[in-house]
């Protein structure tokens, strides 16, 4: 009796663990079924909006379309051209000029706003006392367009002739400055404008990477004896670089597509001294109607942003590696 009801007890034991594990299979199956469809609308508008267009750009690089041509007369057909656009661009002196002027731009504004970033951000993680207002000061030039900074800062401060810096220094005897009217003076004063509006944003990483950063490696530094700069060289710097190596991605690369303030300050003027490839390639594309070789142009930006990329990812990890050995 006692064998048989610990059979009858066993059974059921053993047949309810094996119908658990299909239980259990098919509600993991139906939570990823319902993963999937929640995914469905964000992949739809990536889709839609990131990955057709960069095909049917990359496709039109390979032909003749005009905008003003097939754009307007669907009886002209779009002829195949193979790599004219991509060899047109290449060959095209100006377009490299514009590229050069984008490397300087993006280079000067990045180096000064990761300068002058780094340090009001040591500078407010040691203050004691207004840290909260000073923070909300700093930022509140990434709240104001573009636009609006370019028309204030660029073209309203920087005036040649009514302008308030030219103003002050005739008042202490100086000559006015040639703002936008020279080359040298007009490309300084668009990473002036950038650096101005721009800073802020690189304060906001690098303050919120150095809070990341424990008080107790600073005290333990000090025990040992170490200095307030090896410190910074041996304990902020090292933990500081994945944020400053982000900070400058995200920076660098929206340097590279800079086209508002130039847009509005300059015009990529005088003559053609500040023009932008992103500039460049809008004017080709829109203004022009050439989309097959604005197409070609702007993959050829795409492939110039990407080896900023991998050259600031290599120079950060040989920092890091100096660093820390």
């Amino acid at each position: 009796m006692t064998q048989a009801a610990d059979a009858t007890v066993a059974t059921p034991e053993s047949g309810g663990g094996a119908t658990a594990t299909p239980m259990r299979r098919n509600r993991r199956d139906g939570a990823f079924r319902w993963k999937l469809i929640l995914l469905l609308p964000a992949v739809l508008v990536v889709l839609m909006f990131t990955i057709l267009p960069l095909v049917w750009t990359l496709g039109a690089s390979f032909t003749d379309f005009h905008l003003f041509l097939h754009g307007f007369q669907k009886d002209v057909p779009v002829l195949f051209v193979g790599l004219d656009n991509w060899i047109g661009v290449f060959t095209d002196q100006f377009f490299w000029h514009t590229a050069k002027n984008t490397i300087v731009f993006a280079v000067s504004t990045v180096a000064l706003e990761l300068a002058i970033g780094l340090a009001v951000a040591l500078a407010l993680r040691n203050i004691t006392r207004g840290q909260r207002l000073l923070r909300v000061w700093f930022l509140l030039p990434l709240f104001i367009s573009p636009v609006a900074v370019g028309m204030i800062v660029g073209r309203m401060i920087f005036h040649e002739a009514v302008g308030p810096v030219n103003d002050i220094l005739r008042d202490v005897g100086l000559a006015g400055i040639p703002w936008l009217s020279q080359a040298e003076w007009a490309m300084f004063t668009l990473i002036l404008v950038d650096v101005w509006q721009n800073t802020s944003f690189m304060v906001l990483l690098l303050y919120a990477g150095l809070m990341s950063v424990p008080d107790e490696l600073y005290e333990a530094a000090k025990v040992d004896g170490a200095s307030d700069i090896q410190g910074m060289f041996k304990i902020t710097l090292p933990l500081l670089a994945p944020v400053a190596m982000v900070a400058i991605l995200i920076k660098g690369l929206d340097a590279f597509k800079v086209v508002d303030i130039i847009k509005v300050i300059t015009g990529g003027g005088p003559g053609n001294s500040t023009e932008s490839l992103t500039l460049n390639i809008f004017d080709t594309s829109v203004r022009s109607g050439d989309i097959s070789m604005g197409a070609a142009g702007g993959f050829i930006l795409l492939g110039i942003m990407t080896i900023f990329v991998l050259i600031v990812l290599a120079v950060s990890r040989r920092y890091v590696s100096t660093l820390t050995d």
